[in-house]
């Protein structure tokens, strides 16, 4: 993770080609976000390193976290500290406190650093998901967790660039596609496990009976 500044094509294959993908991608589009996932080996829960990108070293932005934390600054759309903010309120999981977006002098050649600073991507973050579980006593991540969070950062993202009308679309295509396949008319709902197929058979009998009573 720490030979992003200059990688060797030879050597961190990964590295150089996921640069050159962002560099392609920014001739096309604005890129807004990258985001590395990892496992934290000793930090317990769930929470981003980021970078500020006007951050000259590692206490540049010591007033604007005291700031962060005592909400007495209103964090603007470009802020890289929003997105974890607002993730906050779509994974209960995730931890704001623990967040840091300080750049220590031994970090300037992570991703996050070189994608902020080099290729000028401002929210360029490093999601950990502690090895050692989260906030409860003695428990690991379970799969549900891991998937949680997954959901909570895609529905956090459509409410920090406000995509609720492209998803409202691409749902409906989905749709419209099915029908012409002849699948279902809609994707299927998600349901708690163990809960789903009893809700539906009660679900079914009770439509049966009102028309029935009709």
């Amino acid at each position: 993770n720490r030979q992003w500044h200059a990688p060797l094509k030879s050597v961190h294959p990964t590295i150089y080609y996921l640069k050159q993908l962002i560099r392609d991608l920014q001739k096309e589009r604005k890129v807004v976000m990258y985001c590395d996932m990892h496992s934290h080996s000793r930090q317990k829960g769930c929470f981003l390193y980021g970078c500020m990108p006007d951050d000259n070293g590692p206490d540049g932005n010591k007033k604007k976290r005291k700031k962060k934390s005592d909400g007495k600054e209103k964090l603007k759309i470009n802020d890289p500290r929003l997105f974890s903010y607002l993730l906050t309120r779509r994974c209960s999981m995730f931890s704001y406190k623990k967040c840091d977006f300080r750049l220590s002098k031994g970090k300037e050649c992570t991703a996050r650093a070189v994608v902020c600073k080099e290729l000028n991507v401002r929210n360029g973050y490093t999601m950990e998901l502690s090895f050692c579980g989260g906030d409860r006593q003695n428990e690991h991540f379970s799969m549900a967790d891991l998937l949680s969070v997954g959901a909570g950062y895609a529905n956090t993202l459509i409410d920090l660039y406000s995509l609720h009308d492209e998803v409202k679309l691409v749902k409906q295509k989905i749709r419209e596609a099915a029908i012409r396949a002849g699948v279902a008319s809609a994707p299927p709902s998600r349901k708690r496990p163990g809960t789903g197929a009893g809700i539906k058979r009660t679900s079914n009998r009770a439509s049966s009976a009102a028309g029935g009573g009709r």
